[in-house]
């Protein structure tokens, strides 16, 4: 699923993943996948969000400079402390909010109502 936007390239090579919790409470999964053709990091995130009647379903990727990736996966690797990882993980989304962000997957389902 997680291809690399040069398609003969193919399926990047999963690093770390962490799921952590979004502030709804949902959880929400963070997956840093790399290209070996590219030499690039890609943080993928992804999360199932119930919302009033129905749940959206999304997928987005944010490109990885190369001290990003170092730092986030020596972070990522040290998974004795499950609470660490994720207030980084939630203090770079955080601070990056305003950065380009690739949807990669977005699905809305709406239930019926009783």
């Amino acid at each position: 699923m997680y291809k690399c936007r040069v398609p003969e390239h193919g399926e990047m090579e999963a690093v770390r993943r962490f799921t952590g919790t979004h502030i709804t409470g949902d959880e929400k999964y963070y997956e840093v996948r790399y290209c070996r053709q590219c030499n690039t990091y890609h943080l993928f995130v992804s999360m199932e969000a119930t919302v009033s009647y129905g749940v959206n379903y999304f997928t987005f990727r944010i490109d990885l400079t190369d001290d990003e990736a170092r730092e986030m996966l020596a972070v990522m690797s040290d998974d004795s402390d499950a609470s660490k990882i994720e207030e980084y993980l939630d203090a770079f989304d955080q601070n990056n909010r305003a950065r380009r962000v690739i949807i990669e997957d977005e699905r809305e389902y709406w239930t019926a109502r009783e």
